[in-house]
């Protein structure tokens, strides 16, 4: 058969937009959000073809990075998203990904890294970046404990899994498909971190979640008591 087409590399720009409407922090000290090393975001063309896209490493811990692919020639970037996993399609705009159900915490930061979902899009050579998802500050106090384990759930919602993003929309947001048996909760993963409360000094952990508001939410932990304590009313913004 024909020789396959030698690959190129080829570079594009990509940036973070700023504002409150895109509030979803990584860095505990400027509380932005910012590009980290091995950060990977999918390219996608106007026939939904996805390509991925590296960033350059010298560009870790910034707003803007530079981010390297490889193809045949140029690809016609239309839309981008953050993050590629290699998992995800794209029908007329419409992408369907995860949102993971574990979740790493974050010590030095509002959420680890490849659990933020951003969009974007491509404009005047280059791409800006939005948040997709809510992230939500639990401020967790009771009973004196170090917490092992922290797991959300709102009944009748889901707030990961599979969903969607239209990547096409002025606001684009990731939506969480619809409950078919159990809703599907999220679980923040201490690892061996142990997070501190008692009845005045609340444990703040961050996690992220499908857009939107919700009511009801019940956060439950797991102590080094081994007593399980479940809040409706736990501080959540």
């Amino acid at each position: 058969g024909a020789p396959k087409p030698e690959l190129q590399t080829f570079t594009v720009a990509a940036v973070i937009e700023r504002g409150q409407d895109v509030r979803a922090n990584l860095d505990e000290a400027t509380l932005e959000v910012l590009w980290q090393k091995g950060d990977r975001i999918g390219l996608v063309d106007a026939k939904g073809n996805i390509t991925p896209a590296l960033l350059d490493d010298e560009d870790a811990g910034s707003e803007s990075g530079r981010f390297e692919y490889q193809a045949a020639s140029a690809i016609d970037i239309v839309y981008a998203y953050y993050p590629y996993t290699g998992s995800e399609t794209c029908t007329s705009g419409k992408l369907s990904m995860s949102l993971p159900k574990v979740q790493a915490y974050a010590p030095e930061g509002f959420v680890a890294a490849n659990t933020l979902i951003m969009a974007g899009k491509y404009s005047d050579g280059g791409l800006t970046f939005r948040n997709a998802c809510s992230v939500a500050q639990l401020n967790i106090k009771g009973q004196e404990s170090y917490l092992r384990k922290i797991q959300i759930r709102c009944p009748g919602l889901n707030l990961s899994g599979e969903g969607t993003m239209d990547l096409s929309s002025d606001n684009p947001r990731f939506i969480a498909g619809e409950v078919t048996d159990a809703s599907a909760g999220v679980e923040v993963n201490l690892a061996s971190y142990r997070l501190h409360m008692t009845s005045s000094e609340a444990a703040t952990a961050y996690v992220v979640l499908p857009a939107g508001s919700y009511n009801g939410l019940i956060v439950e932990t797991l102590g080094n008591t081994d007593k399980t304590g479940t809040a409706s009313d736990s501080d959540v913004s």
